[in-house]
């Protein structure tokens, strides 16, 4: 079938149904002879059918898996910059938005496993549609980290200092170490805040959380598999002459 046929391309294949007789094979087009299989609605003959079980099973790799994930990992990430940059100017988080990173990600899933997609590419399209989705509430949360160190510092100036021996100075190794360490904690901090943003804001703004489960609604719909069974193997039906007079 080549390269093209990983999306099975004869998904759009016209052909007569009820009449197998003179049904073509939905994939290379020629007479189906003396026995066919099925795939869904299609058609297949006998020389094609191996290799649509190949294609079929490709599309169930590990290698597919893996795939969908790195792009659909590029798409979540481009859509939620994309959209926390939106929320961050606009200051609204827009539902539409959310549709359409849901449809980026489904789609880049869907097509990476050959247009067949499955439970597992489903799971992770829903999962990398609510990152992205997340994304929105990272202006938020980085104002509010922002304003913490100048409430802090305002707490300190009303409250009055006791006095305190000095603290010995640190190695130089040490600090480079701990600043490394409070990186990446800060870095999984702000992330876990992002993630649970959409349920620690539920009282203030339970629209957000409408949103997002909207959008991952959308995502597990437009991802969903289609089946992997071939059935068969089916007789051709004799062809029915013309009546006799």
């Amino acid at each position: 079938m080549g390269e093209a046929s990983s999306e099975l391309s004869f998904e759009r294949a016209e052909y007569t149904s009820g009449d197998s007789a003179s049904a073509p094979c939905a994939n290379c087009r020629q007479p189906l002879r003396e026995q066919y299989w099925k795939w869904q609605s299609q058609l297949v003959c006998d020389g094609c059918r191996g290799k649509v079980a190949e294609t079929l099973a490709r599309s169930q790799s590990g290698a597919a898996f893996r795939k969908a994930l790195l792009v659909g990992g590029g798409t979540a990430l481009a859509c939620g910059v994309a959209y926390a940059v939106f929320v961050g100017v606009t200051k609204v988080q827009f539902a539409l938005a959310t549709i359409g990173i849901a449809f980026a990600i489904a789609r880049v899933v869907r097509k990476a496993s050959g247009g067949i997609s499955g439970r597992r590419f489903q799971v992770l399209a829903v999962a990398l549609t609510y990152v992205a989705s997340s994304m929105g509430y990272l202006p938020g949360i980085i104002q509010g980290i922002r304003e913490t160190p100048a409430k802090h510092a305002a707490s300190q100036a009303e409250t009055p200092s006791s006095p305190s021996e000095p603290n010995a100075a640190p190695a130089p190794g040490e600090k480079h170490k701990a600043s490394l360490l409070d990186l990446f904690m800060a870095l999984g901090m702000l992330f876990g805040i992002m993630l649970a943003a959409p349920f620690l804001e539920i009282t203030e703004a339970p629209i957000g959380v409408l949103i997002v489960a909207f959008g991952l609604w959308e995502a597990w719909k437009l991802s969903r598999g289609i089946p992997i069974r071939i059935e068969g193997p089916y007789r051709v039906a004799p062809s029915t002459g013309p009546p006799v007079a």
